[in-house]
């Protein structure tokens, strides 16, 4: 109850009290959240050892928890029926590269699942029963399907190049099979995706 010592004079009115109610709950409603449904997700905020851990509590109290930022993430798929997924997906940031459609469910075959990982820590929703929070519990999050078969040059292209007027967060959190002396870079088709997100993505700001 910080807010009501710090303005005590400032509640003279109904609507200034609902006012300072609001911004009281919700920043109760983070420290809650952080207390139970994120409270072993250590690297999120004070858990790390030496402090080495994101700190997201403070970007949460703030206001910045996803909201209106489109992310997505690929990879070998995407369960957009998740329940910890479903209720942030957005079918305009998904596609399925490898079989040619817009369903980016990834084959269930025990072995794809990262894809669906890697966006439960972007934006698995908050305020559920389940015990996990994305960082940005807020945003949307959709999948591209395209490690799950042939990946070359256009394959990375494509995925790359998707809906860029929509999405704003590209994650790819692969790369080639490198001998551990050669670092090898984007082919031509790539090159050119990259060049057009950075510098006609998101109106023109760039694509992340």
């Amino acid at each position: 109850f910080d807010l009501l010592i710090a303005f005590p004079t400032y509640i003279q009115t109904s609507r200034e009290f609902f006012k300072l109610f609001k911004k009281l709950s919700r920043v109760m409603n983070i420290y809650n959240e952080y207390k139970y449904m994120c409270r072993d997700q250590w690297f999120l905020n004070q858990g790390a050892r030496d402090g080495s851990d994101m700190n997201v509590l403070g970007a949460w109290k703030l206001g910045y928890t996803g909201k209106n930022v489109v992310v997505t993430i690929l990879d070998d798929g995407i369960q957009y029926n998740h329940p910890d997924l479903k209720q942030n997906y957005d079918p305009h940031a998904s596609k399925d590269i490898n079989d040619n459609d817009d369903d980016p469910m990834p084959q269930d075959n025990g072995d794809n699942k990262h894809g669906t990982r890697c966006a439960g820590e972007v934006a698995a929703v908050a305020y559920n029963e389940y015990c996990g929070v994305g960082v940005a519990y807020n945003a949307s999050i959709g999948g591209v399907r395209m490690l799950d078969g042939m990946v070359n040059d256009a394959v990375e292209a494509r995925s790359l190049s998707l809906n860029p007027s929509h999405i704003d967060i590209y994650s790819a959190s692969w790369g080639p099979e490198d001998d551990g002396k050669t670092v090898d870079g984007p082919g031509p088709l790539a090159t050119k995706a990259f060049i057009n997100g950075v510098t006609r993505g998101r109106g023109g700001k760039g694509s992340i």
